[in-house]
């Protein structure tokens, strides 16, 4: 067995970050600016997992959106720290449930609700296409499917394509395609 050395962590060492090698633009293909499931697996919660601790959960992982399955991992639909704010909560309360009652599947977006692209015509759309399509919808997320198998491929986030593009996108401001339509637009 070989026996490796170890260094002292130098000074001006610093964490690697993979620069791409070209610049992401509102001309490159739209299948650059979306969350594919098979290259990164997607970011799950269970249905039934109470409200409060879904959003500890999500500022712990640094996400902005899960997927949320029930207990046999059937997708029901997706939740962000947007549907988790307080005002949601309260109206569930005014609904007549506890507070500490309040789940996931209470304020998540149902996936009849939700909308998507299919990940064939996307391929042969660029990233202006996405947000000029999305942004009459104001949403943050969109999924990506392929049709003919009924499989969610990915999605899309409005956050990802403002920090891809370097366009400022304040996340204090509810973000939506609408916003980021905007800010490229006077960019």
């Amino acid at each position: 067995m070989k026996e490796l050395h170890l260094y002292n962590v130098d000074q001006s060492d610093n964490v690697f970050i993979h620069a791409l090698d070209k610049q992401l633009t509102i001309t490159s293909p739209a299948t650059e600016v979306f969350n594919d499931f098979q290259e990164h697996e997607p970011v799950k919660v269970s249905g039934d997992v109470k409200a409060k601790d879904a959003l500890i959960l999500m500022k712990r992982a640094d996400t902005e959106m899960k997927l949320v399955v029930s207990n046999q991992g059937d997708f029901l639909g997706l939740i962000s720290s947007n549907e988790l704010n307080e005002q949601n909560i309260i109206s569930e309360v005014s609904r007549g449930v506890s507070r500490d009652d309040v789940l996931v599947q209470d304020l998540m977006i149902s996936k009849h609700k939700l909308h998507a692209f299919d990940y064939e015509e996307l391929s042969r759309a660029n990233v202006s296409d996405v947000v000029s399509s999305l942004r009459n919808y104001g949403l943050r997320y969109c999924l990506v499917v392929e049709r003919n198998q009924h499989q969610i491929k990915g999605v899309i986030s409005a956050n990802d394509i403002a920090r891809a593009l370097q366009v400022p996108l304040s996340l204090n401001e509810r973000s939506s395609f609408g916003h980021l339509y905007n800010a490229i637009a006077n960019h």
